[in-house]
């Protein structure tokens, strides 16, 4: 299952929507993250203040890197218009995440109503 930033966000925000990241870690589900949400999480912590550095610690111990290669973001590129006539605010991030999840066959655990309704998505 890739992780979205939404998810790790509600996770270190300890809500209830989080405590689903938490569930699938103690069930030892195989979690991913994408690249991306890293620089996405490091902006949220120094928004709020955060330790960016403990909380991107523990996304790399409880989960895995996922490679993001050419290939991805070219398909990332050709997605990006198609899923903008159905999702009208989803960003380029959020279709590179998307698309790396669908790339590896993952479920993608996100939050964010961008992905609502799209196939891959578990939303929290």
């Amino acid at each position: 299952m890739l992780v979205d930033t939404s998810a790790w966000v509600e996770y270190f925000k300890g809500t209830a929507k989080g405590e689903k990241v938490k569930y699938l870690m103690k069930t030892k589900e195989q979690l991913f993250t994408n690249p991306l949400t890293i620089a996405e999480l490091t902006q949220w912590a120094d928004k709020n203040a955060l330790d960016a550095k403990s909380m991107l610690a523990f996304v790399y111990e409880n989960s895995e890197l996922l490679e993001l290669s050419t290939n991805i973001l070219e398909i990332a590129g050709k997605r990006y218009n198609v899923l903008r006539l159905v999702k009208k605010k989803i960003g380029m991030i959020d279709v590179i995440i998307y698309i790396s999840a669908v790339t590896y066959s993952f479920s993608l655990l996100t939050g964010d109503t961008d992905f609502a309704g799209l196939p891959y998505v578990e939303m929290l």
